[in-house]
């Protein structure tokens, strides 16, 4: 449909991200193979299959972010361009986490629902010192994420009453 509507865009675009697109393609098919290998070897070889697809999923959710960051920035090709959709590539799988998590803290119960706040603390609370996480000179300040997990945490009982479909 790009290229029927919009071949101009379709030529930038494409020709700007045709590496980034073409890992996170490789990436995908990693994860597919994978997937289907797993379920038919043998237990000896699982660990394999589960390493491939774990590193599939990180190749295509950090080419996802390069993607992002290259888009972001208008296709800059400079240093400081190609720094910065990298940076972005590192941060998406961990955005992507965090994600994942509190979907895990919304939909279970017990044992997994603790170990998903536990999971979701962890990535909000980074070792990159920044306003919401900073423990130097914002130390009394908690950011939105972290107000939200607290008080998920101090009660897990109340996600029961978030009304939600179940499947």
């Amino acid at each position: 449909i790009l290229l029927v509507a919009f071949p101009f865009a379709h030529g930038i675009v494409l020709t700007e991200l045709y590496l980034p697109v073409a890992i996170m393609l490789a990436g995908l098919i990693l994860r597919g193979v994978s997937f289907d290998f797993r379920a038919k070897v043998n237990l000896a070889q699982k660990p394999l299959w589960n390493f491939l697809f774990y590193f599939g999923s990180l190749v295509t959710a950090v080419s996802q972010g390069v993607m992002i960051g290259r888009h972001i920035i208008g296709y800059e090709s400079g240093v400081l361009g190609w720094v910065f959709a990298a940076l972005v590539g590192i941060c998406l799988p961990a955005g992507y986490a965090l994600l994942g998590a509190t979907w895990l803290i919304m939909k279970t119960e017990g044992s997994l629902q603790l170990r998903a706040i536990s999971w979701a603390k962890g990535k909000a609370t980074s070792k990159i010192p920044t306003p919401s996480t900073s423990q130097v000179s914002f130390a009394s300040q908690k950011g939105p994420i972290e107000e939200i997990i607290t008080s998920l945490s101090a009660s897990p009982a109340r996600l029961s009453k978030i009304p939600t479909p179940r499947s």
